[in-house]
């Protein structure tokens, strides 16, 4: 049971950190090299962008909280079973979800400083 919390927390985490750049660093980089009129029309195609960047500071705040779950989760991995095929999925397994980890998080610190640490070193 703990194996799939900690793996749905791992999948939670990625796609929360993915959201952080959608509402906020791919729009600010994109104003920032000068492309504001394709921010301008994707936001008339997905007015739900609006929203997303309205709601950012809780897109940040379950962002971080789900980061800081699933490393808590993944610092006492379950126990493998003892037949060598499912042990070395299940180590597998363990691996990607240290990989996927490790890509939320980036993916986090990317949003979180064009969010705002960059809006702040522009002014």
């Amino acid at each position: 049971m703990k194996k799939i919390i900690h793996q749905s927390s791992v999948i939670v985490t990625l796609l929360s950190s993915g959201t952080t750049l959608i509402c906020c660093a791919i729009p600010a980089i994109l104003v920032l090299l000068g492309a504001g009129s394709t921010v301008a029309a994707l936001v008339g195609v997905f007015p739900q962008l609006v929203w997303l960047s309205e709601h950012k500071a809780w897109l940040f705040g379950f962002g971080g909280v789900m980061l800081v779950t699933s490393r808590y989760l993944s610092l006492r991995p379950a126990s493998c079973p003892i037949d060598p095929v499912l042990s070395e999925n299940c180590r597998q397994t363990q691996r990607w979800s240290g990989v996927l980890w490790w890509i939320s998080a980036v993916l986090y610190l990317i949003g979180l400083g064009v969010a705002y640490v960059l809006p702040v070193l522009i002014s």
